[in-house]
This record gives C-alpha cells, structure tokens and sequence, in this order.
C-alpha cells in the first residue's frame, strides 16, 4: 500500500529557498532575456503586490493570455505569491473560447501583455505594471491551496478545468523518478 504525502511548503516557499541558496544562478531564459532567481523573485514580487493592490486573495483566479518570454514565469509565481491561481489562457485562442475559459474559471483580472483594459469581459492589467503602494504579500500559502487551473478542449467542445494544488507541484518537483 502506497501512502501519498503531501508535500507541507507551497510553490512559493520551495521558490523561496531556491532563491535564498542561489540568488545569482539562472532562473530563466527566453531567447537573449536571462534572470537571475534574485531578479525574477523581484519582478513577481512587484506585480504580486499589483495583483493585491487590484483585489486578488486567497485562491482568486487570475487569467494569463501572455506571448512566450520570460513575463509567463514572472505572472505565474506572481499571482502565487499573491495568494491566487493562475489560469493558464493560450495566445492563439479564438476570442470566444478566451471568454469560455476566463467565465468558467471565475477569472477577477488578467494579465496579458497585449495592451488592453479587458480580455474576454475581464479587466487587463499589463504584465509589467508597477505596484502604486505597499500591497502585502500573504505570510504563508497552504500547501493544500490551488495553484493553477488548466483547461482541456473536453470531448464534448466545452473547456473543462482541472486543478492543481502547490502541495501537488512541489511534490511532483521532488519526486526523482
């Protein structure tokens, strides 16, 4: 018999340690853009306190429709260390499955990085804003919080959404196999 444990840090503290054990070492890479873990906890940490300035909290879900660079990795652990969940939204999706996926979802706000105030019915706001003030990061993220929601095209045409908890991706993470 197989006992599953889950893990009792969020992707949020696993980052953290990361970051403390090697600030300078490569985080991320897309294409010449390189950021140190020191610098790419720094620039989720500015739009992390955005994304609490704009209303998102526990498990508030944040839609991402961003082109491939390193602002995805940014947004993602942002809106984690918000304390939301990131919803994954792929660039070339037609506008009404856009819609579909971010009313299913329960999306609040996205973050895009195509310049606009709304995606879907939803308010924008750009991948690169800059916090106005000192919004507060939450202390700790449960392990048992959601993480992310992805959606699948469903065999009936109708995204469905399946989600992930932190404890299931620092877990996933650890396990050598």
């Amino acid at each position: 018999m197989f006992e599953h444990e889950q893990s009792m840090t969020s992707v949020v503290g696993a980052f953290g340690e990361r970051v403390a054990s090697g600030p300078g070492a490569v985080a991320v890479r897309c294409g010449d853009v390189v950021l140190t873990y020191a610098e790419l906890d720094a620039a989720s940490d500015g739009l992390a306190r955005v994304l609490v300035e704009g209303g998102v909290s526990s498990e508030s879900r944040v839609g991402l429709l961003l082109e491939r660079s390193v602002d995805v990795v940014v947004a993602m652990l942002a809106v984690l260390k918000a304390g939301g969940v990131y919803v994954p939204v792929h660039a070339s999706y037609p506008e009404e499955r856009v819609r579909q996926v971010l009313v299913q979802a329960g999306a609040r706000l996205v973050v895009t990085d195509r310049g606009v105030d709304e995606v879907g019915g939803v308010p924008a706001l750009a991948v690169g804003a800059v916090p106005s003030g000192a919004g507060d990061l939450p202390a700790v993220i449960p392990s048992g919080s959601l993480a992310y929601v992805m959606f699948t095209s469903g065999s009936t045409g109708v995204p469905k959404g399946v989600a992930v908890t932190h404890g299931d991706i620092v877990a996933l993470a650890a396990d050598g196999r």
